[in-house]
């Protein structure tokens, strides 16, 4: 994995680890409360060990929701879940 690029440290920082969904060993995809530029948003995003660094990191893949979107990115994403669910 040693091409994929980690979000910036100084723009992205992990407040608070909310849940995980371990996908293959040295991966998860992460729900984080982060502090972007000095705000508060939710996160949803990829982690994944790669290179030298020991541990996760934050790669570019994922996304950051500002908390006055939360409402309809849920809504999304339940009608997401019931389309996928049906097949």
């Amino acid at each position: 994995m040693e091409n994929k690029e980690a979000v910036k440290e100084s723009s992205f920082k992990e407040k608070e680890k909310v849940y995980t969904i371990a996908t293959r060993e040295g991966e998860e995809i992460r729900f984080s409360i982060v502090e972007v530029n000095g705000r508060t948003c939710a996160d949803v995003r990829y982690f994944a060990e790669w290179g030298d660094v020991k541990g996760l990191r934050a790669t570019r893949g994922g996304l950051t929701i500002d908390p006055v979107n939360m409402a309809k990115f849920v809504q999304g994403a339940n009608k997401l879940f019931k389309k996928a669910s049906k097949k």
